[in-house]
């Protein structure tokens, strides 16, 4: 809660102050967690591309613990060696979130096949259906974001910070795709996903289906070249 605003939370604050101490360890941004992990592997005999770094983060969720450990992983595997981001594919299992944006760059690669068999994992991993289709979402909406910020000249670094991303990684993912395509293209996407996702919340339709079908139209999409 917010100490400024909330009283409850003033007074828990005021009895923890008079009674020990309290020490905040928030999440540290891409860019910190990318640097760290970078001084971390030299430390080990090791080093990491730039790239690697940012997408160890990522599949970590920004998790200070497991980022130590992955990274102590691959650093045995390579010791004296630099580490790029084939190894950090092959030997880390990313979070929810990132296994999802995985999924739309093989969908924008235009490998359907591997797209739906990430999400034939996902979903025998109990992965919700509707959870997934939002965050594919994000995937695209964060490629329009990018795009609209490129056409209006607004520089890539500034759009990511005043739209509140603290990944700056996720936002270049997003820019690298929005270059690809149009913004009418895009939209047009995110149309299909909307839809996708009021069908998912508001009927008794399979989520599961709605989801395959849904990859599928984006897929004909691109394929089609209406991107």
């Amino acid at each position: 809660p917010d100490i400024r605003k909330s009283s409850r939370a003033k007074k828990l604050y005021a009895l923890c102050d008079k009674a020990g101490g309290v020490c905040a360890f928030p999440r540290p941004s891409q860019s910190a967690a990318s640097r760290d992990i970078r001084r971390a592997a030299a430390e080990q005999g090791s080093a990491i591309t730039e790239p690697a770094a940012a997408l160890l983060a990522e599949y970590c969720g920004l998790d200070t613990t497991r980022i130590a450990s992955e990274l102590g992983k691959l650093c045995a595997r390579l010791p004296g060696g630099e580490i790029g981001e084939d190894l950090v594919r092959e030997m880390v299992r990313p979070v929810s979130d990132a296994r999802v944006f995985d999924l739309a760059d093989r969908l924008l690669g235009g490998d359907l096949d591997a797209a739906l068999r990430t999400v034939d994992n996902l979903l025998y991993q109990r992965e919700d259906p509707v959870q997934l289709l939002s965050i594919l979402s994000m995937a695209f909406v964060d490629a329009y974001r990018a795009r609209a910020a490129q056409a209006a000249g607004v520089a890539q670094e500034q759009a990511a910070r005043e739209l509140g991303y603290a990944s700056a990684f996720r936002f270049s993912k997003g820019a690298r795709t929005g270059r690809r395509f149009s913004r009418e293209g895009l939209r047009s996407v995110l149309d299909i996903l909307a839809d996708a996702d009021r069908r998912a919340k508001s009927s008794a339709a399979d989520t599961r289906v709605i989801l395959e079908t849904v990859m599928v139209r984006i897929y004909q999409h691109i394929d089609g070249g209406n991107l």
